[in-house]
């Protein structure tokens, strides 16, 4: 909790602590979901506004992920290829269909892959042990830029959540209204990009 009130104390000298944590979250595979409403949470308690606490907390979320997936891409690309390769050949033999697919449509399986539920730090692994160019797995980590707003947005409700206030009486439409045609817009996107 401590560190969460130092964010919100400091939340713009706390950016390159709070991406250097994302790094060792995506790196070490551990979960992100809960860091990213904690951030949230906290721009929140700082700025008490929704736009702007959505803004920085996503592209701190934004910035922290996409650092630390290219991170893990790398490390399983020149570092650690032998031993994830060893693993996913043996135990998974499965996904070495993955890297077919990425041979043949990579910037398709590079953007839609991560919404398939698999786990955005295994993504990354697996991305770096593939055939898939650099620039193809930046372009697909790209590609999931709305779902660190969208974690944001959470955050920030989390403390409408825990108020005494009356829910009905506090209506927040900013955030829908702005989020809401950006994701119907990129859906449309994708879909006309994929088929």
């Amino acid at each position: 909790m401590t560190f969460l009130l130092w964010i919100s104390a400091a939340p713009l000298a706390s950016t390159p602590i709070l991406i250097m944590c994302y790094w060792g979250l995506v790196c070490f595979l551990l979960p992100t979901m809960y860091f990213h409403w904690c951030i949230g949470w906290a721009m929140f308690q700082s700025f008490q506004s929704y736009p702007e606490s959505i803004l920085i907390g996503g592209t701190i979320s934004f910035i922290g992920m996409v650092s630390g997936g290219m991170l893990a891409f790398l490390l399983s690309r020149y570092l650690l290829k032998s031993c994830i390769d060893t693993f996913v050949k043996r135990d998974h033999p499965k996904l070495l269909a993955l890297d077919r697919a990425v041979h043949h449509e990579g910037y398709k399986v590079a953007i839609l892959m991560p919404y398939s539920g698999f786990p955005y730090s295994y993504y990354c692994y697996l991305l770096g042990i593939s055939k898939i160019r650099k620039r193809q797995a930046f372009v697909g980590m790209l590609g999931l830029w709305p779902s660190f707003y969208l974690h944001a947005y959470i955050g920030c409700m989390i403390q409408d959540i825990t108020s005494n206030e009356d829910p009905t009486q506090k209506v927040v439409k900013g955030p829908i209204k702005i989020l809401l045609p950006i994701g119907i817009l990129l859906v449309i996107i994708l879909l006309v990009y994929i088929l």
